[in-house]
């Protein structure tokens, strides 16, 4: 399965040829969108990501899996980030789970902090 932003395209593995063609098309179309109304597309910030088992991920390597969109390659990313969740190629979500751990704990040791301050007063 590959996604673009807000745009999702299931297809067994043997179409991934033409899910590829389908999706660098979708891609071009929101870059023609974007240049009509003055601006412009950011391949360095767009992500694509195949989603699937190990299995499957490991027989896609066969094909180049980039979209070509003029003047720039989008080259698939083991993890993207959309709307504050990370999903990775096998939707396990490893990355997801570590961040908001970190980002937890983060908010654990300031609240100790504040509370520490606040009772020396």
């Amino acid at each position: 399965m590959l996604t673009t932003h807000n745009s999702v395209t299931a297809a067994p593995l043997a179409d991934a040829e033409s899910v590829q063609g389908r999706l660098t098309g979708y891609v071009s179309d929101v870059a023609k969108w974007c240049a009509s109304r003055r601006l412009q597309l950011n391949a360095d910030t767009t992500e694509t990501i195949w989603f699937g088992l190990h299995s499957n991920l490991a027989e896609l390597q066969r094909i180049n899996q980039s979209l070509q969109v003029r003047p720039s390659n989008i080259q698939p990313s083991s993890v993207v980030h959309d709307q504050g969740i990370y999903l990775d190629l096998e939707l396990i979500m490893k990355q997801h789970i570590a961040k908001t751990t970190v980002a937890c704990f983060y908010y654990i040791r300031c609240r100790g902090s504040a509370r520490k301050l606040h009772s020396s007063w």
